[in-house]
């Protein structure tokens, strides 16, 4: 058997194979010898491993491009946890600064409640709280349609409900007298009454005009529940004395009453570049709380309390629909970012003035998000105040 040799060169070894049978007698025939170099074959694979990886296709990236992606991913993931979390604590909020205790909370049974927008938004959510909570509901309402629809969802979740409607245009001051007529004729009682009922931003580069030719924010935000408080007043002081009770106007306002003024000249905003539809919307919202300031003093001796009610920005329909598609996707999804609320939260505010006792213990405040708040200056003007009640009286034909 032939040695196994080494070089400084190459690796010569030996192989044992037999051969083909039968076998000699020679020992040497009975295996053949291979002999390999090494160097040679090592270097004949590396290159065809090489030729392998060539065929492949070019699958280098930019670091770059990875960088920004890496950091464009981060950043959308710690954007998700904190909004997750920024919602969990606004939730958990809402549940504390909501909570009312039994014994703080007024007994609606056999009370009966006006309210004005309610069928749709967040009159019509307000609607249905106070009706599962046993008070009687006189739904007032311009679409009566709308209002048999939610008549109906109310009824099919709560057979016992007790509601009624009354059709009404705020911006028709006959149609709320006698709406008002009715109302009376029907009801021996009335315990609360809540102005939902609104409009906002209604494009135009000039004033729309009611039937009764008032600039129509204020013909519906401001005219006509003025007119309408009125017309009720005697039937709810007669209530409040009979049953020992606080009766309750509640007139839903906004924040944008502190960008409001009083063009007590114009309030129909017909004088050259005076109107916008922001303007006639922000002062129909301030004349509202300075007319309801007024109410307060002048029936502070009554058991009428005036309440000016924010509930905060929402999603309202009948405040948004004149904006762009766009803008209102846009809102409906990240509005919440910036103070907007679903039309339940907002309702809910409504709801705790009406049901928590505490609020029954002054009148003519301003409430934001639950809370008594130090509304705009303007609102504060007792004289402005005066003067815009004595014009709306003679406007309404009260005097």
């Amino acid at each position: 058997m032939a040695p196994l040799s080494l070089s400084s060169s190459s690796l010569t070894f030996e192989t044992f194979t037999p051969n083909t049978f039968p076998l000699s007698d020679n020992d040497d025939d009975l295996y053949s010898t291979k002999t390999y170099d090494i160097d040679d074959h090592h270097e004949s694979n590396y290159h065809q491993t090489m030729d392998i990886f060539n065929d492949f296709p070019d699958l280098s990236i930019d670091l770059s491009n990875i960088l920004f992606i890496s950091l464009l991913m981060i950043l959308i993931i710690i954007s998700m946890i904190i909004l997750y979390y920024v919602n969990v604590v606004r939730k958990l909020l809402l549940k504390k600064m909501m909570a009312i205790s039994d014994d703080n909370e007024e007994d609606l049974n056999g009370k009966t409640i006006v309210i004005t927008g309610s069928n749709e938004g967040i009159g019509a959510i307000v609607t249905k709280i106070l009706a599962n909570m046993g008070a009687r509901i006189i739904l007032l309402c311009r679409d009566m349609d709308k209002a048999r629809r939610i008549v109906g969802d109310i009824l099919a979740e709560n057979p016992i409900a007790e509601l009624s409607i009354h059709h009404i245009d705020l911006s028709s001051q006959s149609s709320i007298r006698i709406c008002v007529n009715e109302i009376l004729q029907l009801e021996k009682r009335i315990d609360c009454l809540i102005n939902c009922a609104s409009v906002a931003f209604i494009p135009g580069i000039e004033p729309t005009k009611s039937i009764d030719g008032f600039e129509l924010h204020m013909a519906i935000n401001y005219y006509g529940p003025f007119l309408l408080i009125q017309l009720l007043n005697e039937r709810m002081k007669q209530t409040a004395k009979q049953y020992e009770t606080i009766g309750k106007v509640i007139n839903v306002t906004s924040i944008l009453h502190r960008y409001g003024k009083i063009h007590l000249a114009d309030l129909n905003l017909d004088k050259s570049n005076n109107y916008t539809p922001f303007r006639a919307y922000c002062q129909s919202r301030l004349a509202l709380m300075l007319v309801g300031r007024e109410m307060a003093r002048q029936w502070k001796q009554s058991q009428i309390h005036i309440y000016n009610v924010d509930p905060g920005f929402s999603m309202t329909r009948s405040h948004y629909q004149n904006l762009y598609p766009i803008c209102r996707k846009i809102l409906s999804i990240f509005g919440w970012l910036i103070g907007f609320r679903s039309n339940l939260k907002a309702a809910q505010r409504i709801v705790q003035c009406v049901i928590d006792k505490k609020f029954a213990r002054h009148s003519g405040y301003y409430y934001r998000n639950g809370r008594h708040t130090i509304p705009s200056e303007r609102v504060m003007d007792d004289r402005l105040a005066k003067n815009l009640w004595t014009h709306t009286i003679t406007v309404c034909n009260l005097s």
